[in-house]
């Protein structure tokens, strides 16, 4: 009996040994590869973008884990916004990033609503084949990247302001001559834009030898240098706080810039 005891126990040595192997190989295949899965940058600023136009941005995702990862999905948020899900090599059916390497992402921006508009990028993957858990993790299943951007006019104004006030520019008359005021025509597109005339308010007018925009008279004409240029706006009344405005059109498609209110100020001597 007893050599039957030791003959039994010989026999299950190796049978605990498999069991304890096939356990082993059954929780590597649910646990992440060390390491980790990252997004470079982390975050993308565009800065001034024209509003309908398409601006990408790049992104590299890194596998930085001991094993492949597969991705499944890469999408702009939030859903319905600005930013949306370009093109890539990192989403391709039946070829994981294997681990060490990385592959390229791009994102693409493009709104019809000026102003600054934020955004996330993120992609979510799976490891081993198995879904991870925590999608919202950038250890689990999730990395992300936030987006900024600010959506502009095919062709802005910046005026110079000599001092804080309600409207953006301010034009002074002193008592020995005037103080002009330099108005900026910004094209914020990567085409050429044609300025196509220069209409003003009574009392104002411009100065063409101080201005490098092209002459109103010589109109239509290219903005030069496909960047900006200006036009120095000068005061000729009398009044103290005459209100006026500055419209340059162009061809942008847009329709823009927009009316650039302007606003006198006299000073008086003792």
């Amino acid at each position: 009996m007893r050599n039957l005891c030791v003959l039994l126990l010989v026999c299950m040595v190796p049978m605990l040994a498999l069991a304890q192997t096939d356990s082993s190989i059954n929780t590597a295949d649910q646990e992440s590869p060390s390491g980790s899965v990252t997004l470079a940058p982390a975050s993308a600023n565009l800065g001034n973008e024209p509003i309908k136009k398409l601006a990408l941005v790049p992104f590299t995702l890194n596998n930085m884990t001991s094993g492949p990862i597969t991705v499944t999905n890469i999408v702009g948020l939030p859903a319905g916004g600005p930013y949306s899900y370009y093109w890539s090599l990192c989403e391709i059916p039946g070829e994981p990033i294997e681990a060490n390497s990385s592959c390229p992402i791009w994102v693409g921006f493009t709104t019809s609503v000026l102003g600054p508009n934020a955004g996330t990028l993120k992609v979510t993957y799976e490891v081993g084949g198995n879904r991870m858990t925590q999608t919202d993790s950038p250890s689990g299943g999730a990395v992300t990247a936030s987006l900024s951007a600010n959506a502009v006019s095919d062709v802005t104004f910046l005026a110079t302001v000599q001092t804080p006030h309600i409207i953006p520019c301010n034009l002074y008359v002193g008592p020995s001559g005037t103080t002009d005021c330099k108005v900026i025509l910004i094209n914020q597109g990567p085409y050429e834009v044609t300025i196509t005339g220069v209409t003003h308010s009574t009392h104002y007018t411009i100065i063409a030898s101080a201005s490098t925009c092209p002459d109103p008279t010589t109109l239509p004409a290219p903005l030069v240098g496909l960047a900006s240029c200006s036009y120095v706006v000068e005061y000729t009344g009398n009044d103290d706080q005459e209100q006026g405005w500055l419209q340059v059109s162009t061809n942008a498609p847009d329709g823009s810039p927009t009316t650039l209110n302007l606003q006198s100020c006299k000073h008086y001597c003792d």
